[in-house]
């Protein structure tokens, strides 16, 4: 657990909270081995620790320390919006299995995954407009160009 921010990610809002002071990230890769840690060993340790980075992280999301409310005005949206994409790990995990499983329970029912087209009344009005804005701006394009002052054409009147 965390000291100073009482979150088991501390390091994501250190990171956060010096970078909106005004200090910048640079990538540096030594030669040696700078640190040396522990990693999980199991695959039982990975997931746990998955999930704790994952909790952690949108703990800092719903905190006061959210990059868009804490980061506004200190540091640039971009920043804010790569601060984000970690802080919504774990919400992203339902979009993510969503689009895993269901193309291909589909797939393995025999369901299509896209709908059939076919061109029914309730689309003609739309279609109608659209054609209709098209063929008026080819119009009013034709006008514009045989007018003596046009600069895009060289036919004069």
């Amino acid at each position: 657990m965390g000291l100073k921010y009482g979150c088991p990610v501390e390091d994501v809002i250190t990171g956060l909270s010096i970078q909106c002071k005004g200090w910048k990230s640079i990538y540096y890769n030594p030669q040696r081995e700078g640190f040396l840690g522990v990693s999980p060993q199991t695959l039982s340790q990975a997931l746990v620790q998955h999930k704790r980075w994952s909790e952690g992280d949108f703990q800092i999301f719903l905190s006061k320390y959210c990059p868009f409310v804490y980061g506004h005005g200190r540091i640039k949206l971009g920043l804010q919006m790569c601060y984000s994409t970690y802080c919504l790990w774990a919400p992203n995990s339902l979009p993510t299995l969503y689009y895993v499983i269901i193309p291909s329970v589909c797939l393995l029912n025999g369901i299509s995954l896209f709908p059939s087209v076919c061109l029914s009344l309730s689309l003609a009005p739309s279609l109608h407009i659209y054609l209709s804005s098209l063929t008026r701006a080819n119009i009013y394009v034709k006008l514009i160009c045989r007018s003596p002052t046009c600069g895009l054409c060289h036919m004069h009147v």
